[in-house]
């Protein structure tokens, strides 16, 4: 896991984690905000992002420290953390939207609703199965292909999970036919 990392400095991380890396920023505005600081606004962060959400190979070129250039096979990082909407609408700028970057967001944000007290506790045992899913995830290592690379585990669906997933693409098309351009319910 990571914080407040440059490019430069996430290549060797990545090296040395071929599982991938958890970049989590509380306030997110300070991710979007940082691409390119200390490039003039003329670096190649965005595209960079953009490869790595789908765990493709990345090369960066440093200007110290060696190696001066770092190829990274299997760029696999997962972004993660909160932002309020108003600021979000600031730093979403309009080519976030134009080069794809936009679109790699997931974005969840629960209805408001009253809070009341509740004593409602999760199940002892919802936990511990939970627990025995993550164990298990954790717990698998990558395969090698002929040239001795590690290579992702693929996991398929059960038919029952794939009926879900299904459910799930079809609800989530529907909701993005009623959305504007900026993310926003269009009413």
């Amino acid at each position: 896991m990571c914080t407040d990392v440059t490019i430069e400095a996430l290549a060797p991380l990545l090296l040395e984690q071929p599982r991938g890396l958890l970049l989590f920023r509380d306030e997110l505005a300070g991710w979007l905000q940082g691409f390119n600081q200390f490039k003039g606004g003329r670096g190649s962060d965005v595209p960079q992002w953009l490869e790595m959400h789908g765990a493709r190979s990345i090369t960066v070129d440093r200007k110290t420290g060696k190696p001066k250039t770092i190829m990274v096979p299997r760029a696999a990082v997962s972004v993660t953390g909160g932002i309020q909407p108003g600021i979000l609408g600031k730093v979403l700028r309009p080519e976030y939207f134009d080069n794809g970057l936009a679109a790699r967001l997931l974005m969840a944000c629960p209805p408001r609703t009253a809070r009341k007290w509740s004593d409602v506790e999760i199940p002892e045992e919802l936990e511990v199965e939970l627990e025995g899913v993550f164990r298990v995830l954790f717990a698998l290592r990558p395969g090698i292909d002929g040239d001795g690379q590690s290579r992702p585990v693929r996991l398929e669906l059960t038919t029952e999970a794939k009926g879900l997933f299904v459910q799930f693409i079809n609800r989530n098309g529907l909701e993005q036919c009623n959305l504007d351009v900026r993310g926003g319910f269009v009413r």
